[in-house]
């Protein structure tokens, strides 16, 4: 699910794993607050195409 192997390695990036809530969250430092999605662009046109070399 991880990248990384495990969530405690993975640390506090903005990701959505398994696809299940839909957009990129992450764990927060608020204790009231255990996770908060996150503000992400998306993607769009070909700006940000991958180009291979």
């Amino acid at each position: 699910m991880f990248p990384e192997g495990n969530v405690n390695a993975a640390g506090s990036y903005c990701r959505d794993p398994d696809g299940a809530r839909g957009k990129p969250w992450c764990f927060t430092v608020n204790p009231n607050v255990e996770w908060q999605f996150c503000d992400v662009p998306n993607c769009t046109g070909r700006q940000f195409a991958h180009k291979k070399q």
